[in-house]
C-alpha cells in the first residue's frame, strides 16, 4: 500500500478538492488537513488566479488577477469533498472567484468618537 493510498484509508482529505462549506461557499484548491492548537482544520492552498471581465465604465475587457492565497476551514464547516484534479481547480476558481479578503473588510475604520464625561453624554453639551 502507497503512502497516497495509506492517508485515505486513515480518513484524511488530501488533494485538489471542491469543497462546499457552511454558507453556501465553495472553493477550489490543494486540500490538507492541519492541526492548529487542539483543532483539525482544512488548509486550502488556492493557486493564481487569472480571469477576464467587463469594465462597465469603458465597456472594455479587462484581464483581472487574483493573487494565491491560503485559507484555513473548520472541518465542522465542510458539507461536501469532490475530489478533483489541478486543472479542474484553476478553472472553477476563475468562475468562484473567491478572495482572501473584501475590500470592505480592510477599509480604515472611522475615527473613535471623542471621549465625553458621563453627564455630557447623558445631558448632551450645554450651552
Amino acid at each position: 500500500m502507497n503512502d497516497e493510498q495509506n492517508k485515505e484509508r486513515k480518513g484524511q482529505l488530501e488533494g485538489w478538492f471542491l469543497l462546499e462549506l457552511f454558507g453556501h461557499t465553495k472553493i477550489a484548491g490543494k486540500v490538507s488537513e492541519v492541526t492548529l492548537g487542539t483543532t483539525v482544520m482544512l488548509r486550502v492552498d488556492v493557486p493564481e488566479v487569472k480571469y477576464q471581465s467587463r469594465d462597465y465604465m469603458s465597456n472594455k475587457v479587462v484581464e483581472q488577477t487574483i493573487a494565491p492565497f491560503t485559507k484555513f476551514y473548520s472541518t465542522a464547516s465542510l458539507f461536501a469533498a469532490t475530489p478533483i484534479n489541478e486543472e479542474t481547480a484553476k478553472a472553477m476558481m476563475q468562475n468562484l472567484r473567491v478572495v482572501p479578503v473584501q475590500e470592505f473588510e480592510v477599509r480604515p475604520a472611522l475615527p473613535a468618537p471623542q471621549e465625553q464625561d458621563e453627564e455630557e453624554a447623558i445631558i448632551g453639551e450645554l450651552p
